[in-house]
């Protein structure tokens, strides 16, 4: 940046000598203005910051850690995480969870954690705004993974995403806003389809 002023300094000053040594005439006034254009920084937190400001998502937050994610979402953009809480992964069966944690399993909780990310931003008020529009009450959406995920109410009227398998998740705190997308809690780790 001092390099641009310094030039358009050297510049405008080339300029006024030029003027005044041609033809003898008086230099012109001529007055360089430098604008700058600032580039400014998105404002608030991106998704692993809003992970990490809750005391509930540990695990998940570990675990994107482990299988080298966290660097993806904090380059991507218009995402929605479905975020299972420490108490969702501990209804993970046990060896099932030692797993996925493995390093040599890197690949299969890629995998499993993909399956909690929509590629676009979705707020609760839209998925609800999906679901109840819908002729069959509920709303398909697309993992980052390619997988489908269904939303529809349960019988108390909250919002649950169902995977594949039969596993509902409860969304229970949603629009966690972040300058990279938005996420809902959920109450269950979603698994994709095996085989």
């Amino acid at each position: 940046m001092t390099k641009s002023i310094l030039l358009a300094a050297a510049l405008g000053a080339a300029a006024m000598t030029v003027s005044a040594c041609d033809s003898g005439a008086p230099a012109a006034n001529t007055e360089t203005v430098q604008t700058e254009e600032a580039v400014e920084e998105p404002a608030g937190p991106q998704i692993m910051e809003v992970l990490a400001s809750r005391e509930d998502m540990g695990t998940l937050t570990q675990l994107l850690q482990q299988a080298n994610l966290g660097p993806a979402l904090e380059g991507a953009a218009d995402v929605t995480l479905l975020a299972p809480t420490d108490e969702a992964f501990e209804k993970v069966e046990p060896s099932t969870l030692e797993f996925l944690s493995d390093p040599a399993n890197a690949g299969t909780l890629r995998n499993v954690l993909g399956f909690h990310l929509l590629r676009s931003t979705m707020t609760a008020e839209a998925l609800g705004a999906s679901i109840d529009g819908g002729s069959q009450a509920e709303a398909t959406m697309t993992t980052s993974n390619n997988y489908r995920l269904t939303a529809r109410r349960n019988d108390d009227g909250d919002i649950v995403i169902v995977d594949e398998n039969g596993n509902e998740a409860r969304l229970v705190a949603t629009d966690l806003e972040a300058v990279n997308g938005i996420v809902h809690v959920v109450d269950t780790v979603l698994m994709p389809p095996s085989g």
